[in-house]
C-alpha cells in the first residue's frame, strides 16, 4: 500500500533530496515522502512560490525536485491533493523530462494535467539566420538573466 506524508526539508529522511534544493529556497520547501510497505520510494520537494501567488491570486507551488529510490518503481500519488492542500496550496505545477513517462502518467492519474511539451532541437545548427531590426541573438552571457 502506498502512503504519503509531509516532512521538513531538514528531516533525516529528506537528506537525499535536501542537497538539490538551493539554500535560498529551503525555507519555502517541504518534502512529500511517498512510501510503499513502510519504506520511502520517492521524495518530492514542494516549494511555495510567493511571486506567482501574488500574480495569479492563487496560493501557488511547484514540485521542484524528485528523487526516486528505484526508477523502475511505478509511482503512485493517491491522496497527493490532500497533502498539497495541507500546505495551503491551490495551484501546483511540476516539470519532468519525458523520459519519466511512468511518473507523468501517475501524476495525471492523481489529478495533474499535462499542459505542454517542450521539444529540444538536437542537431547542429549551422550558418546564420536573418535577424529582424530591434532583435539581437542571445549570447552565453544571457543565460543567467533568462534562467529563471
Amino acid at each position: 500500500m502506498t502512503s504519503l506524508r509531509l516532512v521538513a526539508i531538514d528531516d533525516p529522511i529528506a537528506s537525499p533530496l535536501a542537497t538539490r534544493v538551493p539554500a535560498n529556497a529551503k525555507a519555502s520547501t517541504k518534502v512529500l515522502v511517498v512510501e510503499e510497505k513502510g519504506r520511502w520510494t520517492e521524495l518530492l520537494a514542494v516549494q511555495s512560490l510567493e511571486w506567482d501567488t501574488r500574480m495569479l491570486g492563487l496560493k501557488t507551488g511547484r514540485i521542484t525536485e524528485v528523487v526516486a529510490r528505484d526508477d523502475r518503481w511505478l509511482p503512485k500519488y493517491e491522496g497527493i491533493a490532500d497533502h498539497l492542500k495541507a500546505l495551503d496550496l491551490e495551484y501546483v505545477t511540476v516539470r519532468r523530462p519525458i523520459s519519466e513517462w511512468n511518473r507523468l502518467r501517475a501524476m495525471e492519474a492523481a489529478g495533474f494535467r499535462l499542459v505542454d511539451g517542450i521539444l529540444s532541437f538536437t542537431k547542429k545548427i549551422e550558418g546564420s539566420a536573418a535577424v529582424s531590426k530591434g532583435t539581437r541573438l542571445a549570447k552565453a552571457d544571457d543565460i543567467d538573466a533568462i534562467a529563471d
